[in-house]
């Protein structure tokens, strides 16, 4: 069996005023990060912002979980 490589595209785009906003929106990385981690669902998420498809919530938070966290300035 051959093995593929996946690729996926983050729905992530980075402004000109150098904050991250997800899936096109004016919803940024910051808001979407924050509401997961007090807890809520990606489906409670996505009622509070409709502009935010479920699924770019969801490959938000799956990037979010998997990629570590930048090491404290020294």
């Amino acid at each position: 069996m051959t093995e593929l490589d996946t690729v996926e595209t983050i729905p992530m785009n980075l402004g000109a005023d150098g904050v991250i906003r997800v899936g096109g929106t004016r919803v940024t990385l910051d808001t979407l990060v924050a509401a997961f981690r007090e807890g809520e669902t990606p489906e409670e998420i996505a009622q509070q912002y409709p502009s935010v498809a479920l699924g770019d919530i969801y490959a938000v938070i799956a990037t979010f979980c998997v990629t570590p966290a930048p090491s404290p300035a020294i």
